[in-house]
């Protein structure tokens, strides 16, 4: 048997192991050892955004709106004339009276996001958010939002629901409201 200082725990499940193992022996998750738990470099250049000026940044018919999970990076197009629910979809879920985007690829439960989180509507030249009395809350820029009341997002705005945070970006049709990015998940 080892001694408990060749013993670790799984950052995983919290079980201990030995420091010989290859895997946890409860939940199987590959161990990082010596040469393993160092960082390896990039194989491509960071994307790096640009410093946002929410305040000179309008809405505009011709613009496209796309939220940017973060930090995985990827990229949700909202529809231009619809009004939708940010949440997560369920086999069995009742209709509602807006299209779901449904968030259950980014892990959305694990984040704390409900199935009907908040809703997104877009007028002429604005973008209103309003949290639909969701578990966790809405935030914009790390303000709480108070249920069922609207609130405008701009350009470059933070909207973290739950913990899932989500990148606010207008950018006019036929160019991208993002640098350009090589092997970019949008």
């Amino acid at each position: 048997m080892a001694s408990d200082s060749a013993m670790l725990i799984c950052p995983r499940c919290g079980a201990r192991y030995s420091a010989e193992r290859e895997a946890c022996p409860n939940c199987t998750l590959a161990l990082l050892h010596d040469e393993a738990s160092y960082t390896r470099p990039l194989k491509r250049s960071p994307t790096l955004l640009s410093q946002l000026d929410t305040a000179s940044e309008e809405l505009t018919p011709q613009h496209v709106v796309l939220l940017q999970a973060l930090p995985s990076g990827m990229c949700i197009t909202l529809p231009p004339d619809a009004a939708v629910i940010l949440g997560r979809a369920l086999r069995d879920a009742a209709p509602t009276d807006y299209p779901l985007v449904a968030l259950n690829k980014l892990d959305a439960q694990r984040h704390g996001v409900s199935r009907q989180h908040c809703l997104i509507k877009r007028r002429i030249s604005d973008l209103i958010v309003s949290d639909l009395d969701s578990t966790n809350g809405t935030f914009i820029n790390e303000h709480l939002l108070e249920p069922h009341r609207p609130y405008t997002l701009v350009h470059g705005d933070c909207l973290t629901l739950g913990t899932l945070h989500l990148v606010v970006f207008f950018g006019a049709l036929g160019e991208s409201p993002l640098p350009p990015c090589a092997d970019s998940p949008c």
